[in-house]
């Protein structure tokens, strides 16, 4: 997730009608089916909409570039959007650099461009923090505000089941962390105002899972400042009910426990 935001004083600013922001998130596997979605506050979190996709499948490196000359130079670029953001790139990587001096006072100037593609050759002895384009996630914000890169799971025994989960000694807490983990899905839960707990977005919404997909939900809270600690194995039925009991431990047991579990 990212979050944007500028003010000049009080007032809040915005990103230029059509303009935008080049983003660029190193990731050890890209999955071309990942969006963006723009995050929007509602009165129990954040609802993630408006799915665009990433910008990737736009950009190809033009092997036959002349050595030392800037990647910004060297992309075949079809998409526009995806254009725009390599024309923030120049053969310098620091954001401000000093230019010279003028009547003893050093001038500066500001480089327009986020430096990750910066230039393929780079001096010896000079860290330019690049990155491999073909790592990172590449997209752009139009917007200020919240931003995600996600993908829609899509299972098709996806439907509506009837899940409760129950902790008996709930009230012995203050806050309890409960997390539902199924495939490589990771669902965060809360607390329900009838006090059982579920992994949707809100006590509103009806809640979908895959039926026969194996599930492992887990919950942790803290009490005299020792951690209490609860985690059960399942499959997905149409209708289930699942109580458990939090218990005192350390913070090992709950790291190896996970780590076996998922």
């Amino acid at each position: 997730m990212i979050y944007l935001n500028a003010k000049s004083g009080n007032q809040q600013l915005e990103i230029a009608q059509n303009k935008s922001i080049g983003v660029m998130v190193p990731n050890e596997n890209i999955d071309q089916e990942m969006k963006i979605y723009k995050g929007v506050k509602t009165d129990t979190g954040i609802n993630w909409v408006d799915p665009t996709p990433i910008l990737n499948n736009e950009i190809k490196l033009d092997e036959k570039k002349p050595i030392g000359k800037p990647l910004v130079d060297t992309l075949k670029i079809e998409n526009q959007d995806a254009r725009a953001i390599f024309d923030f790139v120049d053969e310098d990587t620091i954001g401000i650099k000093q230019v010279g001096k003028k009547k003893g006072k050093v001038i500066r100037k500001q480089n327009n461009n986020f430096g990750q593609f910066a230039n393929e050759i780079s001096k010896k002895g000079f860290n330019q923090f690049s990155e491999d384009y073909k790592n990172c996630y590449i997209f752009e914000l139009k917007k200020l505000g919240w931003a995600n890169i996600d993908r829609l799971y899509v299972d098709p025994r996806t439907q509506q089941v009837e899940l409760i989960t129950k902790i008996s000694n709930s009230k012995d807490f203050e806050k309890i962390y409960i997390t539902m983990v199924i495939s490589n899905m990771y669902l965060p839960g809360y607390q329900k105002k009838d006090d059982t707990f579920s992994f949707t977005h809100g006590d509103d919404e009806n809640t979908q899972l895959p039926i026969g997909e194996k599930a492992v939900i887990f919950a942790t809270a803290y009490k005299d400042n020792s951690p209490y600690f609860e985690i059960i194995t399942t499959t997905i039925k149409s209708k289930e009910t699942i109580n458990l009991n939090l218990k005192k431990t350390d913070e090992q047991f709950i790291t190896t426990t996970l780590m076996k579990k998922l």
